[in-house]
């Protein structure tokens, strides 16, 4: 898994995981994509409450423990992010290793992808066409079609779970995260890339208008990979951790543009 930090609250919350008790407006600073494990003893918390406490955060696992509950989470999104448990106030502030970093070597001009906010509104055609199987068709039909929907794979949210379980600790994390990229370009091309060269991948996207804005950072990218993987450099966590944020981005850029082109 990726770098995992405990803090721990007691009846009261009172935070134990630094060794002093919870403050009012205390922050804790942590990395986008970083897994948080609080443990929560409190008797008038609920799962209802701890979901609405942490709306901004993906909550991994839950686990019921004696008196209260062990949670696991994370998020991608940056910035200070306010928990109200009973009394106390806790402050996250998640920090991205990529705007701590020089970012010249692998950004190398405008991407060009377009905003979410200029597609075309494909959820209304949704709707629309919904209504229209449920009254020329059934709802048992439009029932089986949201179950076929459901099973149809995600290729961001695939990527983003099969990377997420990585640790920048382990000496073969950029394999591992490449080989995580691999499989990303595989769903959307639709033929073999796992077992291909940087030089072979690139070749493979030429020419293929979805990755057409995209090509100059993913080579970039690779070839920044290569050189730590293949020269023998050795790479800190901080570096690993702003490579895998540089492919964060550079996939949902691509799942931006895809989205864009449908």
């Amino acid at each position: 898994m990726k770098r995992t930090i405990l803090f721990i609250f007691l009846a009261g919350l009172t935070l134990l995981g630094s060794g002093a008790p919870a403050r009012s407006d205390e922050t804790r600073s942590v990395y986008v994509g970083d897994i948080v494990t609080l443990r929560i003893t409190a008797p008038d918390i609920t799962a209802d409450t701890l979901a609405d406490s942490f709306a901004p955060f993906e909550i991994l696992e839950q686990t019921d423990t004696p008196g209260g509950y062990l949670l696991s989470l994370r998020t991608f999104q940056t910035g200070e992010h306010r928990i109200r448990l009973g009394n106390t106030d806790l402050l996250i502030h998640v920090r991205s290793a990529l705007d701590e970093m020089p970012r010249e070597d692998l950004w190398e001009g405008d991407t060009g992808v377009a905003g979410p906010d200029r597609l075309f509104p494909w959820h209304l055609l949704f709707y629309g066409s919904a209504g229209v199987f449920i009254l020329a068709l059934g709802l048992p039909l439009l029932r089986a079609r949201r179950k076929r929907t459901r099973k149809a794979p995600n290729a961001l949210q695939g990527f983003l779970q099969r990377s997420g379980m990585l640790s920048p600790e382990d000496t073969r994390y950029l394999v591992e995260i490449t080989y995580c990229f691999k499989k990303y370009l595989e769903s959307l091309l639709g033929r073999r890339i796992i077992g291909k060269t940087s030089a072979e991948i690139t070749a493979e996207l030429t020419g293929v208008p979805l990755f057409e804005c995209m090509l100059p950072d993913i080579r970039a990218w690779l070839t920044e990979c290569d050189r730590i993987k293949f020269t023998g450099v050795s790479a800190g966590t901080d570096e690993k951790r702003r490579l895998y944020e540089t492919l964060v981005h550079l996939v949902t850029g691509i799942d931006m543009q895809k989205e864009g082109a449908v």
